[in-house]
């Protein structure tokens, strides 16, 4: 049975159907369809002219050049980054290496005059005894290095890819886009298995402790001690001026910055080794510090988290203070602070959900950079969790006395977990390559 045309208008019988539209036409209505259709090639036709006269106007010398001198400034700048960091190497070899190469002679000198003391007053004691045949033990290895290392200096080898991505003329590339892009940031986690000294610590009277580019200052026992980076004991000092919760250095000031529980803060000296309250800071529930450059960041607990900001060359004058909800929700914590290179590192713990979060934000106004979410929920207790700035501006993050070492990139992303023994209380980086691991009763060295 025959079909009606699909023209509504219509009324004759369909002749086909057309199997593409899938519709049916009397013969006059197809040859109008077939019109229709064959109507469309033409302007089909003018548009592949048309790209057929663009293509011809393409010069393709030109644009092979403007591609190959991309690839030339690509290659400037990849040697611009080598010669940068070739230059830094060199640096450090004259800054820091005679120093290094003078030191054991030095230690030598003093443990030399330690041991003519004892000897010449004829008293001394076990410590003493061991403490003296730990060092020597320690300058025997150092020398042993430098006989058979000679100087060791840190170089990674840079990771140039096959493919090399060049932008269009249009957007260029500036300097310092091309060495970011071509300097090796992240790093595997470091290994952790064998480390080359421990000391005796307990962490009973607390877990703080803090270093610089030389020495480790740590609390134990109201007892302040301060130790060189050959970990031989320079100063100690008692402290009866309540518990230190947390300490930081600043590199302004040539201090160290203690906070304590008696709501005062303090600032010590190395040499000669002495401390004072700093008067100018008001009394508060202060629980942790860091320093910039120009600025001194305490954060205080009470029924709103606070973080207050102090003039380091101003005697401690006030700059300004953040409060919930720009620090964290009211029923959030803020259990550490740090800083680096204008962000600051916030450990914030929930107190409902049982969650800690690393948060990494503007030391200038508080803006989220990246954070990164910590499962705390099998602790029974709600634990002190620490973080400690590593190389290439990354990060570890430790869960009082867990065994889980979080490693976080600088974009807050979470790099590998170790699995630390013992438990692990809390974790400084110093001397610039030390990374000292804080356990119940002891202090654990791992060179990076």
């Amino acid at each position: 049975m025959s079909l009606p045309c699909s023209i509504e208008s219509c009324q004759r019988t369909s002749t086909v159907l057309c199997y593409e539209c899938n519709k049916s036409f009397c013969a006059e209505h197809l040859k109008e369809h077939d019109q229709y259709l064959n109507s469309q090639l033409q302007p089909l036709a003018n548009e592949i002219k048309n790209l057929s006269n663009r293509y011809a106007l393409i010069n393709q010398n030109k644009l092979i050049n403007n591609f190959r001198e991309q690839l030339d400034k690509w290659r400037q700048n990849s040697h611009k980054t080598i010669d940068r960091l070739y230059k830094e190497k060199c640096d450090e070899l004259k800054r820091d290496w005679p120093q290094k190469l003078a030191k054991p002679q030095k230690d030598l000198e003093r443990l030399r005059a330690k041991n003519m003391e004892f000897i010449r007053e004829e008293r001394t004691t076990h410590q003493d005894i061991e403490q003296l045949r730990e060092a020597i033990s320690f300058l025997d290895q150092q020398i042993k290095d430098i006989e058979q290392k000679g100087i060791q200096i840190d170089i990674r080898p840079l990771s140039i890819e096959k493919k090399i991505d060049i932008e269009p003329p249009e957007h260029q590339i500036s300097d310092t886009e091309q060495e970011q892009e071509h300097e090796v940031e992240e790093i595997q986690f470091i290994d952790l298995s064998i480390p080359y000294r421990a000391i005796d610590c307990s962490g009973q009277s607390g877990v703080a402790f803090t270093g610089n580019n030389t020495n480790l200052l740590i609390y134990e026992y109201r007892t302040l001690s301060l130790l060189d980076q050959d970990l031989i004991s320079m100063e100690q000092s008692s402290w009866n001026n309540g518990h230190i919760i947390d300490m930081c250095w600043s590199t302004t000031l040539n201090h160290f910055i203690v906070v304590t529980d008696k709501k005062t803060v303090y600032q010590i000296n190395e040499n000669p080794f002495k401390f004072k309250r700093i008067e100018s800071i008001p009394q508060e529930q202060w629980w942790s510090c860091t320093c910039s450059e120009q600025f001194l960041f305490l954060t205080a607990q009470g029924k709103e988290a606070f973080i207050f900001q102090f003039n380091l060359k101003s005697s401690f004058e006030t700059i300004k203070y953040w409060r919930s909800p720009a620090t964290c929700k009211q029923h959030q914590f803020i259990h550490d602070i740090k800083y680096n290179n204008q962000s600051l590192a916030l450990i914030i713990i929930d107190s409902i959900d049982k969650t800690a979060h690393f948060e990494l934000r503007s030391s200038i106004n508080l803006n989220k950079i990246c954070s990164f979410q910590i499962d705390i929920n099998e602790t029974s207790y709600q634990p002190a969790i620490h973080s400690c700035l590593i190389k290439y501006n990354q990060w570890i993050i430790i869960v009082e006395n867990t065994s889980q070492i979080y490693h976080i990139d600088k974009n807050g992303t979470l790099l590998s977990i170790y699995q630390y023994k013992p438990p692990v209380w809390n974790a400084v980086l110093f001397a610039s390559n030390i990374l000292a691991i804080r356990t119940e009763n002891k202090i654990i060295f791992h060179k990076i």
